[in-house]
């Protein structure tokens, strides 16, 4: 199974963030079939609390014919199809969309000496906006690396600033 977080917290062309995200989901839906989807989370901006608030949400896809580092390269044409601009020097600035690999079946990656994908991502277990909603939909996840569980992450950060926006959404 392949996790997916998406979040957008501006709009683009007329579009508000939410409906980013809805179109995104289409998008992704083209890449592979998609399985699972959680609800719309809101959250607070991180670091700067001032910007706009995120939505936020998980999809699962079955199997997709890329591998990895392909898969997040298409993630990263959706984003700019979107407006994304990537950034180093405003690495967690402000954006219409947002499309994290969160995890590509079992694999573990780590980066070699130019950097690069990792997997799971590295941030999923201090991220409430990605776990909230992946523990809707997965909640006995287990991460490959240290075996938890999406649940039992959940326990161990502050999900406060992170709710659902929205439970309008049929898994499949």
């Amino acid at each position: 199974m392949i996790i997916v977080g998406l979040g957008a917290n501006l709009p683009w062309l007329g579009r508000k963030p939410i409906e980013n995200i809805r179109l995104a989901i289409k998008s992704l839906s083209r890449l592979g079939p998609l399985h699972l989807q959680s609800n719309f989370y809101k959250s607070i901006a991180w670091p700067d609390p001032s910007d706009p608030p995120y939505v936020n949400a998980v999809v699962t896809l079955k199997d997709v014919d890329l591998a990895p580092h392909s898969f997040l390269q298409a993630l990263h044409v959706i984003e700019a199809a979107f407006g994304r601009r990537r950034s180093e020097i405003e690495r967690y600035a402000a954006r219409s969309l947002d499309l994290d690999l969160i995890a590509y079946h079992d694999s573990i990656i780590r980066p070699d000496r130019t950097g690069g994908l990792i997997l799971p991502h590295p941030a999923l277990p201090d991220r409430s906006f990605v776990l909230m909603p992946m523990a809707e939909i997965l909640p006995d996840w287990k991460h490959p690396v240290t075996g938890i569980t999406c649940g039992e992450m959940i326990g161990n950060i502050d999900t406060q600033g992170t709710e659902i926006l929205s439970n309008n959404i049929k898994h499949s």
